[in-house]
């Protein structure tokens, strides 16, 4: 019997560069394959040319033993084929219902759209994906992680035979991440078939039956996840063996650099943390619980109704981002293409987006310390581009979060509140961050971060502030840190 998805030898040439160099895969019926490799391996390019976004310069496609030619995403669609992206496609100002079934809403008679049928359709595609909503919420209204629960539940909906999920848990916290599990074994059930591209490799232990390595555009390998072993799929995803992927972590914290006393707003009560010189502090809980919201109402980019903010023992005012910026407070988002970075611009704007004030002559920037400040950056960072003036929307994940880094790194901030310093970049550039944030704590700066990532709280924290429904329910230390201690705190146990 043949294969459900077969590529053969795939090739794919941008000019006088090879993005492809020749990756083969295989996929069977009710079958997840794992996908692995570092940012700029070649996942996306092979992903898109089986989506029908980009065209293959040679190789061949093959879907139930019938060669195919997509020339258009819905020509891919035709044949039970959906490419979940990292970056989701929505309509924010539209409902749920219209998100899921945009250009085939169910009529009746005159052509008029059956809006009754429609949303008793969406909810039962959001059921598969245990996402209880009235589908007729406006997108606007969701989360990251609800959205790609209804991006998924798109997919669902369409009785799509191949589902592509591109970093699929990015967004999700571990509840959700479990819940999407178990949808997908239940779709498995139904003879769904998988391809699962994912940084998070313990995620792939869980959910995958078979991994595939790519490295620079070539096939590396594969093997039965039942054989696999973490070090193994690193090794042959780096070309290098990774003894360590956290830092150790040698340096006592010292003196109290900040503090927010009573900090209410919004979902936020009365909540009170610190954070010493050389110190990493996570906030860790579910979604809804107000981890982010603390942090953007510490910067300043939400009202906060009472509390204050002391940076050394001092008061200071942080009613918005620039003032936080004027203190040297700051503050790495979670979604660096839409609130991090500017795409269109060049590394070298985006490096000395905070410090124009400092490297201008009255109205106008001195160059000559506009591109050594951004060299150093890039130097100390290693930063691979083109150059600096390359744009930021031409660059790998991981080296456009090291813009995002470099950035407030070059203003020399006392405190750095970083929302998922990891998001969506591999394991290599994972260790090249944990590295910066090493570095930075060497420096006396203190860093409040939140991370979804589980073994990324317990290995980088000194401390973990513990948030549920907008207030506090624990604080561990070093030596009493574990996912199951942090979960029992996440939930109110």
């Amino acid at each position: 019997m043949g294969h459900l998805l077969e590529m053969r030898d795939v090739k794919k040439n941008f000019g006088g560069v090879a993005a492809l160099k020749g990756v083969s895969l295989v996929l069977d019926e009710g079958e997840v394959l794992a996908l692995v490799g570092e940012n700029g391996a070649g996942k996306s390019t092979l992903m898109k040319i089986l989506a029908g976004s980009l065209e293959a310069s040679s190789g061949e496609i093959f879907v139930n033993e019938e060669r195919q030619n997509f020339r258009s995403p819905q020509e891919a669609i035709q044949k039970g084929i959906r490419v979940i992206y990292q970056e989701l496609n929505y309509y924010k100002d539209l409902s749920i219902t219209e998100n899921i079934f945009s250009g085939r809403l169910p009529q009746k008679r005159l052509g008029r759209i059956d809006w009754k049928k429609a949303h008793e359709l969406a909810a039962e595609a959001l059921k598969e994906v245990e996402f209880e909503i009235d589908p007729r919420t406006k997108l606007h209204e969701l989360s990251m992680a609800q959205k790609q629960l209804v991006e998924i539940a798109k997919a669902v909906s369409r009785n799509n035979k191949i589902i592509v999920m591109d970093e699929p848990t990015a967004a999700l916290n571990d509840e959700e991440t479990k819940s999407l599990f178990r949808m997908i074994r239940r779709l498995r059930e139904r003879r769904v078939s998988f391809i699962y591209i994912s940084h998070r490799l313990e995620e792939l232990f869980e959910v995958a039956d078979r991994v595939e390595v790519i490295r620079d555009g070539m096939y590396i390998g594969e093997m039965d996840i039942r054989d696999a072993k973490r070090d193994d799929i690193i090794r042959m995803m780096v070309g290098r063996t990774i003894d360590q992927l956290y830092p150790h972590k040698t340096l006592e914290p010292g003196k109290v650099i900040f503090e927010a006393r009573n900090i209410t707003g919004g979902i936020v009560q009365d909540v009170s943390i610190h954070v010493r010189q050389g110190e990493i502090v996570s906030l860790f809980g579910l979604m809804g619980s107000g981890t982010t919201e603390l942090l953007e109402e510490i910067y300043g980019v939400r009202r906060r109704e009472a509390g204050g903010i002391f940076l050394e023992g001092k008061e200071v005012s942080i009613r918005n981002t620039q003032e936080a910026v004027k203190n040297r407070i700051a503050y790495v988002p979670p979604e660096r293409k839409v609130t991090g970075l500017y795409m269109m611009q060049s590394i070298k704007k985006n490096i000395v987006a905070p410090s124009i004030t400092e490297l201008s002559k009255g109205w106008i920037m001195d160059k000559k310390r506009e591109v050594s400040e951004t060299a150093r950056m890039m130097e100390m960072l290693e930063i691979k581009a083109k150059g600096m003036d390359a744009e930021v929307k031409s660059l790998s994940g991981g080296n456009q979060q090291k813009v995002l880094l470099g950035k407030w790194i070059r203003m020399n901030p006392k405190v750095i509140l970083i929302n998922e310093p990891t998001r969506g970049v591999d394991v290599g550039t994972k260790s090249e961050i944990y590295k910066i944030l090493e570095d930075m704590c060497a420096q006396g700066v203190g860093i409040l971060m939140i991370s979804c990532e589980l073994p990324e709280v317990l290995a980088l924290s000194n401390r973990v502030y513990v948030m549920c429904q907008g207030r506090l329910s624990g604080e561990l230390k070093k030596g009493e840190l574990s996912q199951e201690g942090l979960m029992e705190y996440a939930i109110g146990w």
